[in-house]
């Protein structure tokens, strides 16, 4: 009778071992499951914060494109009305150069 409660009991353990290691290989399918769900959520923040990031810069830079084209105009257009100038009164347009110059090397030699 002794011999057949330690089978049982050996059996038993048996059991449980067999149990635990499937209990074991569920958690781990489990723990692979969710880290794949955590990774592929995280690709997805990834990505998504990956284009805000590249619209925000095409936008920046198109942005700073039309601020530099605005620039370039009102400066060519400042330079073409001193130009214009010039030609209208070329003594006038002399007489102010030497006149800021003179002050300049005026100012100048002061130091």
């Amino acid at each position: 009778m002794t011999d057949t409660r330690v089978q049982k009991l050996e059996q038993d353990i048996e059991n449980f071992r067999k149990d635990f290691a499937e209990i074991g290989k569920t958690l781990r399918q489990i723990a692979e499951s969710k880290g794949n769900e955590a990774s592929a959520r995280a690709q997805h923040a990834y990505d998504r914060f990956s284009r805000q990031a590249q619209n925000f810069m095409d936008d920046a830079s198109a942005q700073g494109q039309a601020y530099y084209e605005r620039a370039r105009e009102h400066f060519d257009n400042t330079v073409e009305n001193a130009t214009d100038r010039v030609r209208e009164n070329p003594l006038q347009s002399v007489a102010i150069v030497a006149g800021v110059s003179f002050i300049v090397g005026f100012l100048m030699s002061r130091r």
